[in-house]
Order: C-alpha cells, then sequence, then structure tokens
C-alpha cells in the first residue's frame, strides 16, 4: 500500500506570544506543503529518505517497545536531523500497538522541499516541524489502523507528540493550522492535565490585502521562546502589563477580523509591532530586527501596517492594507530596499491524504 500526505505551513497574522497565555490568536495556512509518502511492502526494514535534509537512505528496524533502531549508525550531523522524525514515528507507531495495530515495513520518504528558500539554502518559518508531525502521523495511522482517522482526535495527538518533541513548549497553534486548514482564530485554555483548544475557522475580510515579507535571515523560535518564558518567571509585573497589553490588542484584532472591519484590524496589527518591539526590550532578544524595523518604516510611508509573523527575529513579515494599489506600491519599494516578497496564497486546505490510486482528498481523512 502507498499513502501519501500533504500538510500546509502557516503564517500568524495575530497573536504571537500572547496566544501561548491563553490569548486569541489570528493564524493562516499557505500554499507550501509537507509531503510524506509511506509505501509498505513488508521489506525486512523500513527505509528513510529525505533529500531536503541530505537523507539519502537509511534502513531501520522497530523494536519490541517501538523504538526506531538503524541497521547502521548515523552521523552526528545526520542524528541531529533525526530527532523530529524519530519522536513523531515512535509516538505513531505506540499509538498503533494501544489499538492492536503494527505497520508494515516498508520505504518512507519526507519531503519539506517547499518549506526553503534560496535553492534550498534557508528554512523559512512556515511551521514546516508542524507540518511534518501532522503528515506523518496521519500517514502512519492511515497504513497502520482502520480505526476511522477523526480531525480533532489527530490534532490532539499531533500536538501532544510536536510538544513533546519540542520539549513541551508552543500553544498548538501551528499543528491546528497544518490540521484544520483555513484562516483559524485560535485560543487555548490551560486546564490540570494540559490545555484544550478552540478552533474557530474564519474567512479573510473582504477588501483586505496582504503581502508577506521575506526579512532576509532565519530565526530560531525555541530560543524565542526561552527567552519568553524567562522573562515570565523572573519579572511577574512587567510580563503581566505586557501580557495584558498583547490579549487586548489581539482580541480586538480578532474581532475585528471576524467582522470585516478592516481598518480596526489594521489599527490591532500597529499596535501589536510596538508591543512586539517592548517585548524584545525586556526578552533581550531582537524580536524585532533591524530588517523588520526598516521593512516597517517602508510599510507605513505607503500607508500599509505591518508586523512580523511568528517568533520574530529577521524571519517573515506580513504587510496589510485596504488598498490593493498600497500593496502594489509596497511590493516596489520592499523590492528595492533589498528584500523579497514571498507569493504565498493564504486559506489552503489541511490534511489531504491519497493513495496510489485515488486523487488527494482535502480535509477528508478516511480509514
Amino acid at each position: 500500500m502507498k499513502i501519501i500526505t500533504r500538510v500546509p505551513g502557516k503564517l500568524i497574522l495575530l497573536g504571537e506570544y500572547a496566544v501561548l497565555e491563553g490569548a486569541s490568536a489570528l493564524v493562516a495556512t499557505v500554499d507550501r506543503f509537507a509531503q510524506v509518502t509511506i509505501e509498505t511492502s513488508g521489506a525486512s526494514a523500513f527505509l528513510l529518505e529525505a533529500p531536503t535534509i541530505d537523507i539519502p537512505g537509511l534502513r531501520f528496524l522497530i523494536d519490541a517497545s517501538g523504538r526506531i533502531r538503524f541497521l547502521e549508525k548515523p552521523l552526528r550531523k545526520t542524528a541531529d536531523k533525526l530527532n523530529l522524525f524519530m519522536s513523531i514515528f515512535e509516538y505513531g507507531v505506540k499509538t498503533l500497538k494501544k489499538h492492536g495495530k503494527s505497520l508494515l515495513s516498508g520505504r518512507i520518504l519526507l519531503d519539506t522541499s517547499e518549506f526553503f528558500y534560496k535553492n534550498g539554502k534557508i528554512k523559512l518559518g512556515l511551521g514546516s516541524s508542524a507540518a511534518l508531525t501532522v503528515a506523518l502521523l496521519a500517514n502512519v495511522f492511515e497504513n497502520g489502523t482502520q480505526l476511522p482517522q477523526d480531525l480533532s482526535l489527530l490534532f490532539e495527538m499531533a500536538m501532544e507528540a510536536h510538544r513533546s518533541a519540542q520539549g513541551n513548549v508552543g500553544s498548538g497553534i501551528d499543528i491546528a493550522a497544518s490540521v484544520y486548514g483555513g484562516v483559524l482564530c485560535y485560543k487555548i485554555h490551560r486546564q490540570k492535565e494540559g490545555f484544550k483548544a478552540d478552533v474557530n475557522p474564519l474567512e479573510i475580510p473582504e477588501g483586505l490585502h496582504y503581502l508577506p515579507v521575506w526579512a532576509g535571515k532565519a530565526s530560531s523560535t525555541p530560543s524565542f521562546v526561552k527567552r519568553f518564558y524567562r522573562f515570565k518567571n523572573f519579572n511577574k509585573k512587567d510580563y503581566s502589563a505586557l501580557m495584558e497589553e498583547m490579549h487586548d490588542v489581539s482580541r480586538e484584532g480578532c474581532h475585528s477580523f471576524k467582522n470585516g472591519e478592516v481598518d480596526a484590524f489594521l489599527e490591532s496589527v500597529r499596535d501589536y509591532y510596538t508591543i512586539m518591539e517592548k517585548l524584545g526590550e525586556k526578552i533581550e532578544a531582537p524580536v524585532i530586527s533591524h530588517e523588520h524595523q526598516i521593512i516597517a518604516e517602508i510599510s507605513r510611508s505607503v500607508g500599509a501596517a505591518y508586523k512580523p509573523s511568528g517568533a520574530g527575529g529577521g524571519d517573515l513579515g506580513i504587510a496589510f492594507s485596504h488598498d490593493p494599489a498600497v500593496i502594489d506600491a509596497l511590493r516596489q519599494e520592499v523590492n528595492a530596499a533589498g528584500f523579497d516578497v514571498l507569493n504565498l496564497d493564504f486559506g489552503s486546505s489541511g490534511l489531504q491524504i491519497k493513495n496510489e490510486e485515488e486523487e488527494i482528498n482535502g480535509n477528508v481523512p478516511h480509514s
């Protein structure tokens, strides 16, 4: 059996950082996809290939405890790249075992090439690890079990697996985007056993135009998030005040977006940029990098609203306007300043599954 799963990446439109503390946030999928192909054959071992990250072919077995055992020890630089795959794959295999199911061995192909830029040398901050997590888990479950897949259950499992692989940090907003697709208002509620998430689909307001911009260099989300939590633990008063600001602006922005109030949403974007500047000062990290500052100044000069998307630090940003002519002018200005505009469409469908005899079915998991 040959199963192919495709899952989109995402951009956070509003509410990064604050979403970690229960604020409403906006996220949109983009038309960049992670793809996982598993072709089971009952061969003597699994064969893992991931050309995007220079893994040409590694053979491994699954032991009785559900752990991966490579037949040849990978080189150190290769082993470091395998951590996410191993964690997620083992989670999937152990989940199957709980249901009395197993996965036949065969060929596994991971393709995250659409998340890279500049001839595959730079990884864009579009949530590739979350997309790969969802694509891999969904594929393992589709291959190994006759139990029907449910999107809400897949979301919960993917979020658990991804958080575990990433040191139990993160809100799960990128997982939600990859599973459900489209544009979402996302909010978490912390509980004793973890947290519950509210996921509500939205439509992009009529008259809202956007321009994703590559600010010039990759950034490390985990390192920024660690600084964020350090600030929380050692500066509780300042942290609470800043979080209250973030909550208020993000909530108002989500409300405006939902109700099609474009001008009010643009003001929320501008306000959130200012608060992200404050946050960068507090955590002593370039949330608003020099590159973001330049793009924001250019955006203001033509009448657009701009903010980084995600943790910040020089990766991706998004400009918004109610006027397509403003977006066209901004495109020319940022290009002239040496920055690249990314041609990304928002609202791609979420998880897609097909076997070798079927067309891809968007958001319709099946057994």
